[in-house]
């Protein structure tokens, strides 16, 4: 009734292999998770040049620094909708979605993330509590 039938798609599980070209295909990624926080798909997506359409979640404010990147949208229907119209009255070029995570790099990031683990196991350990009599 909507008129959606020949313009979305509800892939289930996909190969992984594929998802470089169906992001790229995409019009936008719509995610509604409420508990994925900064998730991969969000980055793949963008870094293929697809705006998403997620919740406000841990992560999600820092990732869409532009309108270009997609929007922030409650969790229901009605709010992801205008979301999703938003994005296709005024689709961004690929290339400025893509450069919201240019910054992004797994092997930075992880070796910063194991940096900061080894500076903390090197920090001194608290003393023990003195038992009060």
């Amino acid at each position: 009734s909507l008129g959606l039938k020949d313009r979305v798609q509800f892939l289930g599980h996909v190969n992984y292999g594929l998802l470089p070209q169906l992001f790229s295909a995409a019009d936008a990624v719509v995610l509604p998770s409420e508990s994925e926080g900064l998730a991969n798909v969000w980055v793949e997506a963008l870094a293929r040049g697809t705006p998403i359409v997620v919740p406000d979640v841990d992560g999600a404010r820092e990732l869409l620094t532009s309108p270009a990147a997609g929007r922030l949208a409650a969790r229901d229907s009605k709010a992801i909708a205008a979301a999703v119209r938003e994005i296709l009255a005024d689709p961004p070029q690929q290339q400025d979605v893509a450069e919201m995570v240019a910054g992004f790099s797994w092997g930075r990031d992880g070796a910063a993330i194991a940096d900061i683990r080894q500076r903390a196991n090197a920090m001194p350990k608290p003393a023990a509590p003195v038992a009060q009599d």
